[in-house]
């Protein structure tokens, strides 16, 4: 079998710079492309670092978190509800109480725990958030 002889084609696409920006078929499909931003289809919504950022701020939380030894020791349990806000590189700028667990060493502690954990990881988008948080203190 006798071998043949392949040659290359010559390129017969014009640049992109050179067509309209109106009628450039292959930046529209740019732009479709998978690792174009915004292009999976569904539209432009929340990132993933946007939507898990509450996990984010939960866990950060969840790490400074101490049980009073006054109140394991009496065996208190309970949930204390705080607010906080974080300015756009995580520091804490406020912290209240908005529901009591009962046991005002646990409340204490629940306020206490969110001035500790400052700075928490800062927000991706670079703005101000707020939470309202449960913490809760069980006895196991």
């Amino acid at each position: 079998m006798a071998a043949r002889s392949v040659t290359p084609r010559a390129e017969t696409r014009t640049p992109a710079r050179d067509k309209p920006a109106g009628r450039d078929g292959e930046r529209r499909a740019a732009a479709s492309s998978p690792s174009a931003p915004g292009s999976s289809g569904i539209g432009i919504g929340r990132s993933a670092a946007q939507s898990n950022y509450p996990g984010l701020v939960a866990a950060h939380l969840a790490r400074f978190k101490r049980f009073p030894a006054e109140a394991q020791a009496r065996g208190d349990a309970g949930v204390a509800m705080v607010r906080f806000a974080l300015d756009g590189g995580g520091r804490v700028v406020s912290v209240a109480l908005v529901r009591g667990s009962g046991n005002p060493v646990l409340d204490r502690e629940s306020t206490d725990v969110v001035r500790r954990a400052s700075p928490f990881p800062a927000p991706p988008d670079g703005r101000p958030h707020s939470f309202t948080q449960p913490i809760r203190y069980n006895i196991r």
